[in-house]
């Protein structure tokens, strides 16, 4: 259906070994992801879309590819935020393909636009 090969093994290495705990082919779907990172018990859950598809035929023409990047630095920054200042609480990354299509079109999370 989504053919983000590419993207989901990038990222997904790369949250990894940032710290996040990786659910590659999340939802039984073959290049969405999860990567979330818990900081001590309890606190508030902070949800980030990383939007990431490639139109067929075109690329990346509207910028999707900019977004999961700047999703990915959205979470990376709260990691450190929740880190440096001791503050319990967790952060989810969603690795979304096709955001324009459903399932994703729907999801409500911070998507950096």
């Amino acid at each position: 259906m989504f053919h983000e090969i590419y993207a989901h093994h990038l990222l997904t290495s790369f949250m990894q070994s940032h710290g996040f705990r990786v659910t590659p082919h999340y939802l039984g779907l073959e290049t969405a992801w999860r990567a979330e990172f818990q900081h001590l018990k309890g606190g508030r859950t902070i949800g980030v879309n990383a939007e990431m598809d490639a139109l067929q035929g075109m690329g990346h023409a509207c910028g999707h590819n900019l977004i999961a990047i700047s999703g990915v630095g959205v979470a990376l920054a709260l990691k450190a935020a929740l880190e440096t200042h001791n503050i319990p609480g967790k952060v989810v990354l969603l690795g979304t393909p096709g955001p324009l299509y459903p399932p994703f079109s729907h999801l409500s999370s911070i998507t950096p636009y």
